[in-house]
């Protein structure tokens, strides 16, 4: 029913594969970005965004794509990766 960072959401991401994925993780806005769906636990929901993905055609996919591996290097790039795995470690 939730998750907290979600390194599997990321690795999609960084290999260009668009997610869909619950509102309980921290990745947000994800069909604003054009990278995937963060929606919630109610199967109605679900169904009508895998609806979405699959009626999605290669032009629309390869958009998508490019964008989720934009999204994940921007993470990368911004992040404050070295302090906070110092902080962590120490």
């Amino acid at each position: 029913m939730g998750e907290n960072f979600g390194h599997a959401i990321f690795e999609s991401l960084s290999a260009g594969i668009p997610v869909m994925i619950s509102d309980k993780t921290p990745w947000r806005e994800l069909a604003v970005q054009q990278v995937g769906w963060d929606i919630p636990l109610d199967e109605s929901v679900w169904t009508d965004v895998l609806e979405q993905g699959i009626q999605m055609n290669n032009q629309t996919y390869a958009h998508w794509s490019a964008r989720a591996v934009d999204v994940a290097n921007t993470y990368i790039r911004e992040g404050q990766f070295e302090q906070s795995y110092r902080s962590l470690f120490s």
